[in-house]
């Protein structure tokens, strides 16, 4: 019987198998996080046998603050853990403290079934109880192999105590043909302001007997009560069309872009063969409805040649003081041309983009755009919110780039409504080892320490399957403001 796990750990050796950094926030002065890290924390192995936290790092994302005590929390997913090597999957839980997170986990989660690969997404799920409690969500993974199952996304709620030992709901797939649930799982704000939050999870892959000969995506929206979330969707939307690349909610976000205090819903609508766009859904006292508002490639394909348009997105807080959420695309494969001085081809740069919805023409106008430095950078792969790391009072940005062994995360800050380039991490700036697949190895993930400063977490997970050995070192490090030596080792 495999068991899950709500407890309280002694301060016990680590031994380490994979890698979470950590990059802390830091004052006026600021230059931007240092490429080394401020904490580095290893998959937990003595005193847990026989559970084997394999692909710890897999995936990161901040919790909030499930227990009340005014630190934000940090998530680690580890999607390969199992009992001991049946990649059931887990997600670990480290509170927050003055210190920042401790060496090990104050609670785990095993999954419930052999190769689920639960943790493949890990982050806030917001307060949909309106208990004042952050509520967060473990997601499985859709891409596991040998599970013969649908996904599910596991919602826990906060308390005083932090999680209970099991999920307060569980969202699991209703739908005929449910091929790829959950796709992808996001908190998306209060999207008809009854003092819930709500939640969204998508199926970018199914396959109906209804859509013979289409290709069908669908986004379910579960919105928040007393109770929590509903286990059934309060609102769903298909799309069905002939194009068999074509990944309805292969991303989601959530953002206020109309400055109207309803959340609205973001969606990633990718196709490899031809330009995606996004949609996004307004939010009303109603609830969602099939309106939706589109941001199309037009104004990125007249600067860059490619195709794969809106790959990622998130929602990014309002930057320029307009009361209006920004929206943020990341498209990796935009951005080919033939380079006439060197007469070389230029492939895949990526190409991140950001969008404002402009209240007088009900259009999102491009504001700003940036492309990768090289041929198959890849830029875009990944895209969310950093929070705000240097305390000017503007969110900043992630943007994550690479592919194969070979993965960058680029920082940019946003200063009155202004973009700068920060800080890169890359595989050789923090290890050789910097692996991840097509979940969220980085993050904004609050105020871990409650210095004022939101923080930042990048996982590094290791695959042996691919002749990667598993890192085996864990470093704390000290402060952002350049590139200090470790203080110690853990």
């Amino acid at each position: 019987m495999v068991m899950n796990v709500y407890i309280e750990f002694p301060r016990l050796p680590t031994v380490s198998l994979l890698t979470i950094l950590f990059c802390f926030g830091a004052s006026v002065g600021w230059a931007g996080p240092s490429t080394n890290p401020m904490l580095t924390l290893y998959a937990p192995t003595t005193g847990y046998e026989p559970i084997s936290f394999l692909e710890f790092g897999n995936s990161v994302g901040g919790a909030g603050d499930v227990n009340g005590d005014g630190y934000d929390d940090l998530l680690i997913g580890a999607t390969l853990s199992g009992n001991p090597h049946d990649e059931h999957g887990a997600a670990l839980l480290y509170l927050g403290s003055s210190n920042g997170p401790a060496a090990w986990p104050d609670w785990y989660y095993l999954g419930s079934n052999a190769h689920e690969a639960l943790g493949y997404q890990v982050g806030e799920a917001g307060d949909v109880n309106g208990d004042g409690y952050d509520d967060f969500f473990l997601a499985s993974g859709p891409f596991s192999v040998g599970f013969s199952g649908t996904g599910q996304t596991l919602i826990f709620h906060g308390s005083s105590n932090g999680p209970a030992a099991f999920p307060d709901t569980v969202l699991s797939a209703t739908h005929t043909g449910a091929a790829r649930y959950p796709r992808a799982s996001a908190a998306i704000g209060d999207i008809n302001l009854d003092g819930f939050d709500d939640f969204a999870i998508s199926d970018d892959l199914v396959t109906n007997t209804c859509c013979t000969g289409k290709f069908a995506g669908v986004v379910f929206v579960h919105y928040g009560s007393s109770n929590g979330l509903s286990a059934t969707p309060s609102w769903e939307h298909w799309d069905v069309e002939n194009n068999e690349s074509a990944s309805f909610g292969a991303d989601l976000s959530g953002a206020d872009i109309n400055g109207d205090g309803y959340a609205d819903l973001i969606v990633a609508h990718s196709k490899e063969t031809e330009n995606g766009t996004v949609e996004v859904f307004p939010g009303g006292s109603g609830g969602l409805t099939t309106n939706r508002i589109t941001i199309s490639p037009t104004e990125i394909d007249l600067l860059y040649e490619g195709v794969g348009f809106a790959d990622s997105v998130t929602g990014l807080r309002d930057i320029d003081g307009d009361g209006c959420d920004e929206v943020v695309v990341g498209s990796p494969y935009e951005g080919s041309y033939f380079d006439l001085t060197n007469y070389l081809p230029v492939i895949n740069q990526g190409v991140v983009s950001v969008h404002r919805y402009a209240t007088n023409t009900g259009l999102f106008n491009l504001i700003w755009h940036r492309a990768g430095p090289s041929n198959d950078y890849r830029l875009g792969q990944i895209v969310c919110d950093a929070g705000d790391v240097n305390g000017d009072g503007a969110d900043d940005l992630i943007a994550m780039a690479g592919y194969s062994d070979n993965y960058r995360a680029d920082l940019f800050t946003v200063t009155n409504g202004n973009f700068t380039a920060a800080s890169t991490w890359s595989a050789d700036t923090i290890h050789d080892n910097w692996n991840t697949a097509l979940n969220k190895p980085i993050a904004g993930v609050g105020d871990l320490n409650g210095d004022g400063y939101d923080d930042i977490a990048l996982g590094m997970s290791a695959d042996p399957a691919h002749g990667e050995p598993f890192l085996n070192q864990a470093y704390v490090f000290s402060a952002v403001l350049t590139n200090l030596s470790p203080l110690g080792q853990l």
